[in-house]
């Protein structure tokens, strides 16, 4: 809330009560009018679609029903219901029924719930905490089904709490846990990670850079299984540029 202005609309896009309660004060010391999810505006429907989402929005201005949203992720439905509540409220009047679905249905999210190929289904995702690897295995079950086996290659940064960032994803049914460091001097020793794994009775490997890592997992997979990439953003930079043959960031 330290973004609240005197006199602004204040958009906020989580129904937490110990979060609306410090916004609601925040925007009376202010003189700011604050627009809760699930009063103002509303995320109305969230299901599943091929190739995203197809959610349903009222906004403080209009409403638009059965837009195809782009993104994986449950979360990614109220992150878009805040955003066109947000784009509204700045202009001070509706987009238009055009504007929201074409904008949906452009929108792109690299490294996040991304998909880069299939058979193996190969997903990348930057969840680099235990929330957004929650958010992940969340997704794994609701918009990534596959008939075979679940495998993970993972590294992280030093900070994290690794037990908290590994159980969403062996409770999600990983079979399979792929371990190398990101390329970045704060990257956690490999060791850590495989440990806290095997602690918790999964199956990890150890490799030294992230290439192995993912060579070896597309080796162990077959066309039905699927292979998910996450805990740094660094990481996932990596598989990106190996599974689409992009030339590496410099600097």
């Amino acid at each position: 809330v330290g973004i609240f202005r005197s006199g602004a609309a204040a958009v906020l896009g989580t129904t937490k009560q110990e979060v609306v309660t410090i916004a609601e004060s925040a925007c009376n010391d202010l003189g700011a009018t604050l627009y809760r999810a699930g009063e103002q505006f509303e995320l109305v429907q969230n299901d599943v679609a091929v190739g995203g989402r197809l959610v349903s929005v009222r906004t403080p201005f209009s409403q638009y029903d059965d837009v195809l949203l782009r993104l994986h992720g449950i979360h990614q439905g109220d992150n878009a219901a805040t955003a066109l509540s947000a784009a509204e409220l700045f202009l001070g009047r509706k987009l238009g029924e055009r504007t929201v679905r074409v904008t949906f249905a452009a929108a792109t999210m690299p490294g996040r719930l991304e998909v880069l190929s299939t058979r193996p289904m190969i997903v990348v995702d930057g969840a680099h905490n235990p929330a957004g690897v929650q958010a992940l295995a969340n997704a794994l079950d609701g918009a990534f089904y596959v008939e075979g086996e679940r495998r993970c290659v993972i590294g992280m940064l030093t900070g994290r709490n690794v037990d908290d960032m590994v159980a969403p994803l062996i409770d999600s049914g990983v079979s399979e846990f792929f371990c190398a460091p990101p390329d970045s001097p704060r990257a956690m020793a490999t060791s850590l990670v495989v440990e806290a794994l095997r602690s918790r009775g999964a199956t990890a490997y150890e490799f030294t850079n992230v290439l192995a890592a993912i060579s070896t997992a597309r080796e162990h997979s077959n066309e039905d299984d699927l292979i998910v990439a996450a805990g740094s953003l660094y990481l996932v930079g990596e598989v990106r540029a190996l599974i689409l043959g992009l030339a590496p960031r410099m600097g």
